[in-house]
Order: C-alpha cells, then structure tokens, then sequence
C-alpha cells in the first residue's frame, strides 16, 4: 500500500476524512479474454480533486490502477504517486471518469469502483463487475446449473411422493384398525342385550 492510501486511512481512523457512497448500483459485465472493455462512473466535479479507479477481487486488497488530478479550467493531469499502466487508461470530464482496459484477460475479473478525493472527503461511485470467461464456458455452466436443477427437481418429487404414499398408507391402516374396533365393540354390545 502506497504512503498516500496509508496516510488516507489514517486521516479516515482519525475522523478528519469522511467516506460517502454516491451510489449502490453494481452493473454486471461479462466479456471474452483479448476484448477491450470501457467502464463508466458519474462524477459531479465543481471543485479540484484526485480521482481514482480501484479494482478489487475476493484474493485481494482494492488495487489502485489509475489515478487522475483534476482542475477546473485546465486539462487533467496524471498522479506523480500512481503509476499508469499502458493496458489501463482514464479519461476524465467534470461529469464522468472512463476507465479502458484493452486485451482483457481472466485476471482482470474483479470488481471496479472509482472514487473521488478531494480536501477532507472521499465519495465512492457506481461500481462494475467485471467478469471475463470464454462465452463456450458461460452457456456450459448455464446449461449443467438447468440439468442439475432438473435432476434435483426430479429426485424431490420422487421423494415427496413416497412420503405422501406412506403418509396415506399409514392413515388408512389406522382408519380402518378404528373401524374395525368400533365394529367389533359393537357387536360385544349386541350379544350382551340378547
């Protein structure tokens, strides 16, 4: 983690930064390894401000891939403390920050989110699950999830319907014993009147 990440979640432990989430929308986004692949967050920039793309998986910590300083009136410029990778690139206007990833590859699946950072506050974004498998692989795991769906469905009836038969088998077997009692009392019952 670099010093700034370290000195941000000091300034956050401390109370001097505060965190806000702009949105909780997660957009799902699956793609093919070697795609190029364009993920979008909206921004409201009125003042100047680091804005930053993370991606984060299961395995690991968020991972800064790209940072961005932007200033009102004037282009916006690259973060000294960020080093920018040739496969991921930003582009930045006041209203939206873009992040293009060229050549995907398994590796980049994960979950992308950008943040803005300006003086003594941090607001998160819309965020995009990225995940990138071969389009073979996504109807296979589709179509085995629907057989095993079917066969599951199939081996719960069968099982129901045996303990729905056994049920009933046991209620007229009683039934009938009750019957059969109720017969047999009543005729110790007439024999006694006679």
């Amino acid at each position: 983690m670099g010093w700034a990440s370290s000195l941000a979640l000091l300034l956050l432990g401390a109370g001097v930064l505060s965190v806000t989430v702009g949105s909780q929308t997660t957009l799902m986004l699956e793609v093919e390894p070697g795609d190029d692949v364009t993920l979008w967050c909206t921004l409201s920039l009125e003042e100047p401000a680091h804005i930053f793309w993370f991606k984060h998986t299961n395995t690991s910590v968020p991972e800064r891939l790209t940072c961005l300083y932007y200033k009102l009136f004037s282009s916006p410029s690259s973060c000294a403390f960020v080093s920018q990778s040739n496969r991921t690139v930003m582009n930045l206007n006041s209203e939206n920050a873009s992040l293009r990833i060229t050549g995907v590859n398994y590796t980049d699946s994960g979950l992308y989110y950008c943040c803005t950072q300006r003086s003594d506050y941090i607001t998160f974004t819309n965020s995009t699950f990225l995940l990138v498998q071969d389009r073979d692989e996504t109807l296979f795991q589709n179509s085995s999830r629907a057989s095993c769906s079917s066969e599951l469905f199939f081996i719960l009836t069968v099982v129901f319907s045996a303990v729905v038969v056994i049920l009933l088998s046991a209620l007229l077997i009683l039934t009938g014993r009750r019957h059969c009692r109720d017969g047999t009392t009543d005729l110790l019952l007439n024999i006694d009147k006679l």
